[in-house]
């Protein structure tokens, strides 16, 4: 089995609410998730990557996790309410982590 090296960077950001379109399922078939997210953000005229960053959110490790557990979110940020819609994409939030504070 190979091991994949990841470099991890820890930052602090705030708030950040985020569309998101939820994969579950083999890694092989991320893209097409990923291309329902495009469709959506290209209709809703989400255009401005500096505004609209994107965001993958890994939940499991496909190279250790079996195929049918795998899940990763594919999210966009994002300013105004999302609207039913047949792509399935959800509102979720990244929360502002706690500060810490030393007494």
């Amino acid at each position: 089995m190979t091991k994949v090296i990841m470099d991890v960077e820890i930052v602090r950001f705030p708030t950040t609410n985020l569309a998101v379109i939820e994969h579950h399922g083999s890694p092989l078939l991320e893209h097409q998730t990923v291309n329902k997210l495009i469709k959506w953000r290209q209709e809703n005229n989400l255009f401005d990557n500096e505004k609209y960053r994107c965001y993958g959110i890994h939940y499991t490790n496909p190279a250790i996790t079996h195929l049918e557990q795998h899940h990763v979110d594919f999210a966009i940020s994002i300013d105004k309410p999302i609207a039913k819609n047949p792509y399935g994409i959800v509102s979720k939030t990244i929360p502002a982590p706690p500060l810490c504070q030393s007494t």
